[in-house]
């Protein structure tokens, strides 16, 4: 019989964070940029939002080659306006989706997003994504 300790050190609400980005890393790694049947749609939260990312980093020339660790603001050179921008794509790309998501920004975010890495973003944007 093996008896495992508890090594978690983090308060409940932070390892709940680290568990979605583990599992948000693992389907843009799974999945990154590759496009999907149209009669095949993306129904998890996780996976719409790495699709959304992923089509907008496309869009505006990012990516290829897809790089998840970048910093929005050093590597891709966005600033608040074209954030804002980005962030309109995704909400439209996450509201076409079935189901359809909410996702809402405000220039708050737009700031934040401008300092994290791809992979960070789509943490964020899952987040504040319904």
């Amino acid at each position: 019989m093996v008896i495992r300790r508890n090594t978690s050190t983090g308060t409940p609400a932070s390892n709940a964070k680290k568990a979605t980005a583990k599992k948000i890393a693992a389907v843009a790694q799974s999945s990154s940029l590759r496009l999907v049947a149209p009669f095949k749609p993306l129904t998890s939260k996780t996976a719409q939002v790495v699709a959304a990312v992923s089509i907008s980093l496309h869009v505006d020339g990012h990516w290829p080659p897809n790089d998840r660790k970048a910093n929005m603001g050093a590597t891709y050179h966005y600033t608040k306006n074209s954030m804002q921008m980005f962030f309109t794509r995704v909400k439209d790309i996450l509201a076409q989706g079935t189901p359809p998501h909410s996702f809402s920004s405000n220039d708050a975010l737009c700031l934040q997003a401008i300092g994290l890495s791809v992979e960070q973003l789509m943490v964020l944007i899952y987040q504040n994504t319904v």
